[in-house]
């Protein structure tokens, strides 16, 4: 499991979001406080976007998370991925 923390600048981009999700095979929820919600739910996603502490969690194992993934969310993360990825391990 990893947890990466992210942003949306808009609606257009959590609804990139939440496609770039829907096409790989992990379960994926989003994080704020006490709210979680199904990362691949839109209208979960947008309920949650304008929160600051948002944090992705993929329930997989960093090794097995597809690097096509982890690329194509790199605009939403909130800094460096590496250093995300650390801090979550």
């Amino acid at each position: 499991m990893i947890q990466l923390p992210v942003h949306f600048d808009d609606v257009k981009s959590a609804e990139q979001f939440v496609s770039i999700l829907d096409e790989f095979p992990y379960a994926c929820d989003l994080i704020s406080g006490t709210q979680s919600v199904d990362a691949k739910s839109l209208i979960g996603v947008l309920a949650l976007s304008h929160r600051k502490d948002l944090n992705l969690t993929i329930y997989e194992v960093y090794s097995d998370i597809s690097e096509d993934l982890l690329d194509r969310l790199q605009p939403y993360i909130v800094g460096n991925l590496k250093e995300a990825v650390l801090q979550s391990a």
